[in-house]
C-alpha cells in the first residue's frame, strides 16, 4: 500500500509516503476501532500506550499511587 522512497533528513531515515486515499482509509479504520474498543471495554484502564488522552506521565502517576497505597497498607514495595 506505500512506497518507502530513501529522501534525505539529516540522518538519512526512510520516509514512507501513503496515497491520499490511503491515509483517509486508514483514519476511518483508526476512529472504527477506537470506537469499537471503547463501546465494547475491550482494553483495560491500566493500558495507557497507543490510548487518546493517556500519557506516559498519566502512567507513572497512577503507577506511583499504587506504590504509595501498598507501602501504606505494609506490603513490600521495591
Amino acid at each position: 500500500m506505500s512506497n518507502v522512497l530513501p529522501v534525505f533528513k539529516g540522518k538519512g531515515k526512510p520516509v514512507c509516503i501513503l496515497p491520499a486515499l490511503s491515509k483517509v482509509l486508514e483514519i476511518i479504520v483508526k476512529s472504527d476501532l477506537e470506537e469499537h474498543l471503547a463501546k465494547t471495554e475491550a482494553l483495560p484502564n491500566t493500558q495507557f500506550g497507543f490510548r487518546k488522552g493517556r500519557s506516559t506521565t498519566a502512567a507513572l502517576a497512577t503507577a506511583h499511587a499504587k506504590w504509595l497505597e501498598a507501602e501504606q497498607r505494609g506490603k513490600i514495595v521495591g
